[in-house]
């Protein structure tokens, strides 16, 4: 298929620019041997953008949403359990804290001495 010059500079390696309605759009896709058939075959996978002359690139919606919930941090729940059993042990010595220093600050200390405990 025949690409305009404009076009081409995005053409990266494990993507492809499809032309739909007249409407340049990127895909990933993926290459996957089959034995069956003796070659391997190309799968497209999910659009990664839009790519117009104007403005060039432009990333898609959801494949944004998809990058950023994959950088979002996995919470560990034993962490939480964690931090449950020294609240609970230490709430003598939390309200000791609390009535000497602010909020933020006793739980700052408080932090940093389960930290130190663990």
């Amino acid at each position: 298929m025949y690409l305009p010059e404009w076009v081409q500079k995005f053409k990266e390696p494990k993507t492809e620019i499809k032309i739909i309605k007249g409407v340049f759009y990127k895909y990933a896709v993926e290459y996957k041997y089959n034995p069956e058939k003796k070659r391997t075959d190309k799968k497209t996978k999910h659009l990664l953008g839009k790519i117009s002359e104007n403005e060039g690139f432009v990333p898609s919606d959801k494949h944004l949403l998809k990058e950023r919930a994959s950088q979002i941090p996995r919470v560990d729940i034993k962490t939480f359990g964690v931090y449950k059993l020294f609240t609970s042990l230490l709430s003598d010595d939390l309200e000791g804290l609390l009535s000497l220093f602010d909020t933020g600050i006793s739980h700052n200390l408080l932090t940093v001495a389960m930290m130190r405990f663990a």
